[in-house]
């Protein structure tokens, strides 16, 4: 899903990761023809099963499923 084609209004999320995997992130940005900020939002994206992928929709929603029956 692209995040820039809803009209929701749109929020930065910061978080700190190990500067090694800044240079990873930044090549597979490149090789994907998008920017560092791009990369990530499409990764909770996927995170959220807010994809087009089938499979990765089912996969965050059985992560989100056993989140609720441990905490339950």
């Amino acid at each position: 899903m692209d995040i820039n084609s809803t009209d929701d209004t749109k929020i930065s999320i910061a978080c700190k990761v190990p500067s090694s995997w800044v240079t990873e992130i930044d090549a597979l940005a490149l090789l994907g023809g998008i920017t560092r900020s791009q990369w990530v939002a499409n990764w909770i994206a996927t995170g959220l099963g807010k994809t087009d992928d089938p499979e990765a929709r089912r996969e965050a929603i059985r992560i989100a499923s056993n989140l609720i029956a441990k905490s339950a």
